[in-house]
């Protein structure tokens, strides 16, 4: 397996659960436009919303796509382009977050971005995180292991002398 099999098999950044939008350089909206991407311009900044048009299980502009998908590199990805972890680790472990997600927005309505979509299901009740404890802890989970896909583990702490 390669960095690119895995980019590719992965696309957790093209579907809304590690971002809401991505930058886009103003001289790539009119070629992302001509593909049918809804790329937008607000206060000067071009962004393309999550989920990404484009990804149908796979990126369809994989050659094409932005400079900001292209150069963008998980922690993941980078552990494994760097011999810390092996490519088959890391393709299971992003297949398991792959799976919690897919799990997670399952229980959630709307087809946006995820954490949009998660925020705007939740109601601050007790009767519904009562309802919802299962829901809630599994966002927990994968708000973590989310968060180390894209940056890293926590550094640990130094052992006690």
């Amino acid at each position: 397996m390669s960095a690119t099999d895995l980019c590719v098999e992965c696309g957790l950044c093209c579907t809304g659960e590690l971002f809401s939008s991505i930058e886009v350089a103003p001289e790539e909206a009119p070629r992302l436009q001509a593909r049918r991407l809804p790329v937008h311009e607000a206060g000067g900044v071009w962004r393309l919303p999550q989920p990404c048009a484009a990804h149908a299980g796979l990126c369809a502009v994989y050659a094409e796509r932005p400079a900001a998908c292209a150069s963008f590199r998980c922690a993941t990805l980078a552990s494994a382009e760097a011999g810390e972890i092996p490519f088959a680790e890391a393709a299971r472990a992003l297949a398991r977050a792959k799976a919690l997600a897919a799990s997670v927005r399952s229980r959630v309505a709307g087809s946006g971005a995820l954490w949009r979509d998660i925020e705007a299901h939740m109601k601050d009740t007790p009767a519904w995180r009562r309802e919802n404890a299962d829901l809630l802890l599994d966002i927990t989970v994968l708000r973590e292991t989310l968060r180390r896909i894209r940056h890293g583990r926590a550094p640990r702490p130094p052992a006690p002398a």
